[in-house]
């Protein structure tokens, strides 16, 4: 037996159309397509990632103040990523933050790279405790903090700290915490007596400590020191 298929009715055609759209329109989603020319506009919306179970791993969001935020994990004290700009209002020019927040109110929390037209600042901020940073502006540089002491790596740049010296002592030697293992560590090392001036210098120095001696004068003293590797 032979049987014709019966053509649809131009009312089915047009409601299974209607069902169509508004499906589209009510859930918008991009499968497995691409973008060979031209581009995706999205206007007056943000593009949202979600992970399998329906959580933002990243969000491009729109407005006056453009940002992308990645979230990175989740929790209670869970922190996100985000990276956005803003006009800086004294030479009306685009500012670029990078930074660390906490994820629940978007507030500061960890380190901040920032760069402006007129500085650049590396910065940690966290949300309790005071800010440091190293700002570069106008071939100047400024340094907010205070300098580690007794820094323990064999490849540091820098060690500095102050020791006090016992009276009754002519020499104080130093032992860096870790052995520099290259360059030449040179050490600035200033006494300070507060009986009078004495002549003092450095009688020794290499890459696992330095000695500074004195030619008189028993009572307690301060030395302060800053060594660097070149």
């Amino acid at each position: 037996m032979r049987k014709a298929r019966a053509p649809k009715d131009l009312i089915d055609y047009v409601a299974e159309l209607e069902e169509r759209i508004k499906k589209l329109e009510t859930s918008p989603r991009l499968s497995s397509a691409s973008i060979d020319v031209g581009y995706l506009a999205l206007r007056g919306g943000d593009l949202i990632v979600l992970n399998a179970n329906g959580e933002p791993t990243m969000q491009i969001l729109h407005g006056s103040l453009p940002q992308i935020i990645m979230h990175p994990d989740y929790g209670a004290n869970a922190y996100q990523a985000s990276i956005f700009s803003w006009e800086n209002p004294d030479d009306n020019s685009g500012v670029l933050q990078l930074c660390i927040e906490q994820e629940q109110d978007g507030s500061q929390d960890g380190g901040k790279l920032l760069l402006m037209n007129v500085a650049t600042y590396l910065s940690h901020q966290p949300a309790s405790g005071n800010e440091v940073y190293i700002r570069l502006q106008n071939e100047q540089v400024r340094v907010k903090g205070k300098w580690e002491a007794n820094y323990n790596d064999s490849m540091a740049g820098l060690v500095c700290g102050s020791a006090s010296v016992a009276a009754g002592f002519g020499s104080y030697a130093y032992t860096y915490p870790t052995p520099i293992a290259a360059g030449t560590m040179v050490p600035v090392v200033q006494m300070v007596n507060t009986a009078g001036a004495l002549a003092g210098c450095l009688t020794a120095m290499s890459n696992t400590g330095w000695t500074y001696t004195w030619a008189s004068g028993t009572l307690a003293k301060t030395i302060n020191y800053w060594c660097f590797r070149i």
